[in-house]
């Protein structure tokens, strides 16, 4: 017996030791990698770079880097990966409010209010904007039925059926946002506008295979866009910014088709990684523009990979994202790059992130939650805040971060975006 039993605690020992050296390889493993991808952001230093870009950005991966290909579990899986739906457990109803604007529109917040209010008239908020250029974007869908003025807020649904591993997620998002840019040269001659209007209708699924190895999902989309490119007017022939603003009439149809695969690695499991492969736009994204229209412009398919790991820690949640999107070089806000194959190019195209998050609610959300990343080779960073704790009935998402827009200066432009969901 005495021998049975010091084979058995020799087992047991062997065991502990073999589990304690696992564990220690998959710590070291994530840690190795967290610093291998700091020290590579860190290297990033991009100038004369085009902004890329692309309908709805999710607050929480803007403070990423934008990096969700392998990590999107809500409704931004509509437009990042469809397969990420199919990691939905819970039922989702939202109304989110969003807003993305840079420095000078937060400083030129009262000359606008005032421009709106016509306490100020064109004239006078114009030659207050000199050397000043604003950016503003919206979630919030702007329509004619609602008035003039009028708007309403984006609709979020997803409804997961059945269990993770052998059930499916329909999703639908819709809803519209606008971009609006505008700027007055230094010396107050010249008036720059650029504008550009999304209004879809997004429908999801999303599926486990073999057990939920494999996770697949697709959406279609009907969209209706609106592009009206950067254009210089002489500030004395002003009279008002409405033609420099889209409008419903400007609207251009639509119909495009986005797929996307997960896998989770079996390797270190602990570690929790996956892998994910997204084709967006295929067959290409046409619009149904009028007899001499240049704009909105048909949009080529384009493919990303994606790569995450989310260790479990407990109350702790640490993910670490990392995408290359737009792996042909294809977008039309970037053709130079077509047929480029510099480094400069490719950085553009990576999108590297993490998050910090503690105590977690779901697959998406903790009760606060920190970010820090890199979007076009420079830093972003952001947090999360569920109020209610064990609900995200009320969710508040910040994201900073900054991307070439190509202009005279080549230097950065910082963007802060701020997020407002009632979920239901």
């Amino acid at each position: 017996m005495g021998t049975i039993g010091n084979r058995f605690a020799h087992a047991l020992h062997y065991r502990g030791v073999m589990i304690r050296r696992h564990q220690i390889f998959q710590n070291s493993t994530l840690f190795a990698l967290g610093g291998f991808l700091t020290v590579l952001l860190g290297t990033f230093n991009l100038t004369e770079a085009g902004e890329i870009r692309r309908q709805y950005h999710s607050v929480r991966a803007l403070g990423m880097g934008n990096a969700a290909l392998a990590l999107s579990y809500d409704e931004s899986a509509l437009f990042y990966n469809p397969a990420g739906l199919a990691n939905v457990k819970t039922f989702i109803f939202q109304l989110p409010i969003e807003v993305v604007y840079n420095s000078e529109a937060s400083k030129q917040s009262s000359n606008i209010t005032s421009l709106i209010t016509k306490k100020k008239s064109l004239a006078d908020v114009l030659s207050d904007l000199k050397g000043k250029d604003i950016y503003f974007r919206t979630l919030l869908d702007f329509d004619s039925q609602f008035g003039a003025g009028g708007y309403a807020p984006n609709y979020a649904l997803a409804i997961p059926f059945g269990d993770r591993n052998s059930g499916f997620t329909l999703a639908a998002f819709y809803g519209g946002e606008q971009t609006i840019r505008f700027g007055v040269s230094s010396a107050g001659t010249q008036l720059t506008t650029e504008s550009r209007r999304d209004h879809s209708l997004n429908l999801g699924l999303g599926f486990p295979l073999a057990q939920g190895k494999w996770l697949l999902g697709v959406t279609a989309q009907q969209i209706e866009r609106c592009d009206k490119p950067s254009d210089n007017i002489s500030v004395g022939k002003v009279t008002n910014l409405t033609d420099a603003i889209c409008a419903s009439a400007d609207l251009r149809k639509g119909q495009a088709l986005h797929a996307g695969i997960q896998r989770r690695v079996a390797m270190l499991g602990g570690l929790r990684i996956t892998w994910a492969l997204t084709a967006h736009n295929i067959g290409t994204l046409k619009f149904s523009r009028k007899s001499g229209e240049t704009n909105p412009v048909d949009v080529p398919p384009e493919y990303g990979f994606g790569l995450s790991l989310q260790p479990k820690l407990g109350p702790i949640r640490w993910l670490i994202a990392a995408d290359l999107r737009d792996l042909t070089k294809t977008h039309p806000d970037d053709t130079s790059c077509k047929t480029n194959s510099s480094y400069s190019c490719w950085k553009k195209r990576m999108h590297l992130g993490a998050e910090l998050g503690f105590f977690t609610i779901d697959e998406s959300s903790s009760v606060i939650a920190f970010r820090y990343g890199f979007n076009q080779g420079y830093p972003t960073k952001g947090i999360e805040l569920n109020p209610l704790i064990f609900s995200k009935a009320i969710n508040l998402q910040y994201a900073e971060y900054q991307v070439e827009t190509a202009t005279l200066y080549g230097t950065p432009e910082t963007r802060k975006a701020l997020r407002l969901s009632m979920e239901f």
